[in-house]
């Protein structure tokens, strides 16, 4: 009679159970893996062209253009991939009617946020900070940004 009983049930099967442990498993370390790569691939994105943009823009000043208000500000905005409402530029000397060529040094400092999905902790909390020193080479602008 035991035959006939186990004859009469349907056999459970599990074959979906390996999958789905195989999934839960490769889904906790492969989604937060593929986050950290476009998480950190992103912060390095910013990081270039931050620093590019640093050094257009201390290149752009110390040929005597950029000093109008905010041109410089703009143009270091235009050039990072970052969010451009959170990128910040500082100048010294802040005009350049003081500047004497050839002697003055200029420094140039742009920060960007490099946090896109705020997953991982970054560096520095995501801030990317780029500062390029150059001297004063003209001080007569010969076109804006």
């Amino acid at each position: 009679m035991s035959t006939f009983l186990s004859r009469s049930r349907p056999r459970r099967t599990e074959s979906g159970a390996s999958a789905l442990e195989f999934g839960l498993i490769v889904g906790t370390i492969l989604i937060p893996l593929l986050l950290g790569v476009v998480q950190y691939g992103w912060y390095f994105y910013v990081a270039q062209t931050t620093g590019g943009a640093a050094t257009h823009v201390a290149r752009r000043l110390s040929v005597g253009d950029c000093w109008g208000s905010n041109e410089a500000l703009n143009f270091a905005k235009a050039e990072v991939a970052s969010k451009p409402s959170q990128t910040t530029l500082s100048k010294s000397p802040t005009s350049n009617s003081t500047a004497v060529i050839g002697t003055t040094q200029l420094t140039v400092t742009v920060t960007a946020n490099g946090d896109l999905i705020g997953f991982l902790p970054m560096p520095n909390g995501g801030t990317i900070t780029r500062t390029v020193k150059t001297m004063i080479e003209d001080t007569t602008s010969s076109g804006t940004c």
